[in-house]
């Protein structure tokens, strides 16, 4: 469903990449997270395959379309919810045309699925971060995509709202649709996803399945720190930090 061969790229301010020969593939259905300290690109290579931004080298081949669900949006009107999901169907809408009633009907559809009807006629910048957060997936789901790119979903969330976004993301598989989301919280992976790309820093990332990549010393090595899995019946259920 997604492949990345050799990516690269560098901010034209910079002379110095923040990342190149990037290569992971992600089959269909499956839920992949890209995890990695601040700062060490996964904004930047989210917005590479959603394509924001235009890699200097290599291929993505993704099946469009792409629905993107961003850390956060500010728009310059207020908005209710129910216009702002319906704002994932520009591209079926047209520039210079309005939603149609089955625009309307669509994004209706996916509010519903997500639980948030009761939230269709509020302002989107009044609400909470996590309910802004289920707005923006229902106005990804309308694109009609079967691979969904997530930036930071559970950014600035409490426990609750993160449990309730990752369970969204993991519910996906239930339609076989490819979900890709960025973290720097090992926990969010071990909640939901299959495979794990590690960004390390330039020229070193690590790719496989979660139990391949959450492991005490690559957790350690990652973050600067001692790190520990916690296993619970052969699981594993959470990392904890053993600080000094």
């Amino acid at each position: 469903m997604l492949n990345i061969n050799k990516l690269a790229y560098t901010y034209p301010e910079n002379q110095t990449p923040v990342f190149r020969d990037i290569s992971f593939s992600v089959a269909q259905g499956e839920v992949c997270a890209i995890l990695g300290k601040n700062g060490s690109g996964k904004t930047t290579l989210i917005k590479c395959i959603t394509g924001i931004y235009k890699p200097q080298g290599g291929k993505i081949d993704i099946v469009p379309p792409v629905g993107y669900v961003p850390q956060k949006v500010n728009f310059v009107y207020d908005m209710t919810v129910l216009d702002t999901i319906v704002m994932g169907r520009y591209q079926y809408i047209g520039a210079f045309s309005v939603p149609k009633k089955s625009d309307y009907e669509t994004a209706r559809f996916c509010a519903e699925k997500l639980g948030i009807t009761e939230l269709l006629d509020k302002n989107f910048s009044k609400l909470s971060g996590g309910q802004q957060q289920m707005a923006l997936i229902a106005r990804a789901l309308t694109v009609g995509s079967k691979c969904i790119i997530f930036d930071e979903p559970c950014a600035a969330l409490d426990y609750g709202n993160q449990n309730h976004i990752l369970s969204v993301i993991s519910a996906l598989k239930e339609s076989n649709t490819t979900a890709v989301f960025s973290t720097h919280d090992p926990n969010h992976v071990i909640h939901v996803a299959d495979k794990v790309l590690i960004l390390r820093g330039l020229d070193d990332y690590l790719y496989g399945t979660t139990e391949e990549m959450i492991t005490d010393q690559i957790l350690s090595d990652l973050y600067g720190m001692q790190l520990k899995k916690v296993m619970v019946n052969g699981r594993i259920t959470s990392v904890v930090a053993l600080y000094d």
